[in-house]
């Protein structure tokens, strides 16, 4: 090779160093700046006849992912992904495995007994920590399912104050055959045997069901003084016109149910127990961005995710499963939109109950004069 090759040669190769230096310093400058994202994925009823809880939940989730991009303090990054389950148990099971196996989100929240009894056994095997908002406590099985829900023990612990203060001693129970509803109705039933409260009579119906004359007309007989219903939007509302066609005009009460629907006036002055009732700080937030209170887990979807981050968070090393489902059962000390919240051994962060009131067609905290 000639002289001329040789200086050609090592030109070549400078430049070459040149190049590789060029990177290996662009690559060190975009690792000490860059955040781990970390996937939260989020399972909502999107659409059907529960779409607003899904749209008022979604529109929290997203108040807490603005609240946590603005935080630079954090170590890491957060990234939401929403999924559409219309609350069906068919259409939760792949929403949920869909955010596990392609979205790989390391963490799951889901809204619901019937979506989050499905979440739970695809959470615990795929070894993602899982918060559902469920009256039902199976949905908090094993190691890495949680809830962030009022518990059933103080709804109902409400409900039977309130029936006592009011010395109403013998009710009636139409309820939707649903994990939840059910967790809800067993506690009641005992918690009055003890109160000196009857259940005068007991109905159960399914999902979709259109006519409730008959079960009505049942209950009717047991001369009730109070009716206490169970279920969701569109069989809540239909079941209170042919209760009024039936020309009943004994009180109506229930767990959750009547902030369950997107039409609260057939329950228009009528009482009954809720879930927690988030802060006054959580509803101007809300208010002020989309012009309306928050409605039903709201408050709950809003935590969940704060939750997720706390977890991520306190973490040293890498963020792992394994590693935020510890952190979330040890986590005891937080407050946000439902208060401060206390956890126990069985994975459920606990809030109270509230007792509210239909008025001018939307909840209110009901209080005592």
């Amino acid at each position: 090779m000639n002289k001329r090759g040789w200086w050609i040669v090592l030109i070549i190769i400078v430049v070459v160093i040149v190049i590789v230096a060029s990177r290996g310093s662009k690559k060190t400058d975009v690792t000490s700046t860059e955040k781990t994202p970390v996937k939260i994925g989020v399972s909502l009823p999107l659409t059907g006849s529960l779409a607003f809880i899904g749209e008022t939940d979604k529109n929290a989730a997203l108040i807490a992912q603005e609240e946590i991009a603005a935080n630079k303090n954090l170590k890491h990054s957060y990234e939401l992904v929403f999924e559409d389950d219309a609350f069906d148990a068919q259409k939760g099971a792949s929403s949920i495995n869909k955010l596990v196996n392609v979205d790989k989100v390391s963490g799951l929240i889901s809204v619901g007994s019937t979506v989050g009894n499905v979440a739970t056994p695809i959470a615990e095997a795929s070894k993602v920590p899982h918060i559902g908002m469920a009256s039902d406590p199976n949905v908090a099985k094993g190691q890495y399912n949680f809830i962030h829900w009022t518990r059933p023990q103080e709804e109902v612990t409400a409900l039977v104050s309130e029936l006592q203060r009011r010395k109403l001693t013998k009710v009636a129970i139409i309820g939707l055959n649903q994990q939840g509803f059910k967790a809800i109705e067993d506690d009641f039933v005992e918690k009055a045997r003890v109160a000196g409260i009857t259940v005068v009579g007991n109905e159960t119906f399914n999902t979709g069901q259109k006519d409730f004359r008959t079960i009505i007309a049942k209950l009717q007989k047991t001369n009730p003084q109070i009716y206490l219903l169970g279920a969701f939007d569109p069989e809540i509302g239909i079941m209170a016109k042919q209760m009024q066609s039936a020309g009943i005009k004994t009180p109506l009460t229930s767990v959750e149910s009547f902030g369950l629907t997107s039409d609260a006036t057939p329950f228009e002055g009528q009482w009954y127990v809720d879930s927690a009732v988030p802060s006054a700080t959580f509803v101007q937030n809300y208010q002020t961005k989309y012009g309306k209170e928050p409605g039903p887990a709201a408050g709950n979807v809003y935590d969940a995710i704060h939750l997720f981050v706390r977890a991520a968070e306190s973490i040293q090393g890498e963020v792992t499963h394994d590693k935020i489902a510890e952190a979330l059962s040890k986590d005891s000390s937080y407050t946000g939109a439902l208060g401060a919240l206390t956890s126990n051994s069985d994975g459920i962060f606990i809030s109270q109950a509230a007792v509210k009131i239909i008025k001018n067609g939307k909840p209110e905290v009901f209080i005592v004069q």
